[in-house]
């Protein structure tokens, strides 16, 4: 069964690919880097690469939802008992001011957790504190099941 601190832990002190979390798509997506969590907290930074800019020179929106999803998550294994996991249930972002270039970051808190649900919400901010984008997902909380890879 997973333990949630030690793999948010090895995820501060290195990166995403030596947690128990690595996969093809997050070493494709160019994540998040988790600077602190606490219990119903995580908190975040990614440097913007031009390689997600849109047409016209920002960060493209749907890429907001990826990286805010990767922290809110990391928020609802805060709260998680090591014979729980969860899947995304929703996902919503709203949008508030556009990016071209700097380091975004991320705030995600815990906003309520009952023995199905937790629901997370993550602010997106830019390095002057102006909030870029509100994002928020209900994880749906279920036991448990399958193997956890051998460095989990």
């Amino acid at each position: 069964m997973p333990d949630y601190a030690s793999i948010l832990n090895t995820i501060v002190e290195g990166s995403l690919e030596q947690s128990a979390l690595s996969s093809a798509a997050a070493r494709c997506l160019g994540t998040p880097r988790l600077l602190h969590w606490r219990p119903g907290e995580a908190r975040a930074s990614w440097q913007l690469n031009a390689k997600y800019l849109n047409s016209r020179g920002f960060l493209f929106g749907g890429y907001y939802a990826v990286l805010a999803d990767f922290v809110l998550a990391y928020a609802a294994m805060t709260v998680l008992e090591r014979d729980e996991q969860y899947v995304t249930q929703d996902l919503a972002v709203s949008y508030y001011k556009p990016i071209a270039s700097g380091t975004l970051y991320f705030v995600a808190e815990v906003v309520t957790r009952t023995r199905s649900r937790i629901c997370v919400q993550c602010r997106v901010l830019d390095e002057f504190d102006n909030l870029l984008a509100l994002a928020s997902a209900t994880q749906h909380v279920r036991p448990f099941a399958g193997e956890v890879p051998a460095n989990g």
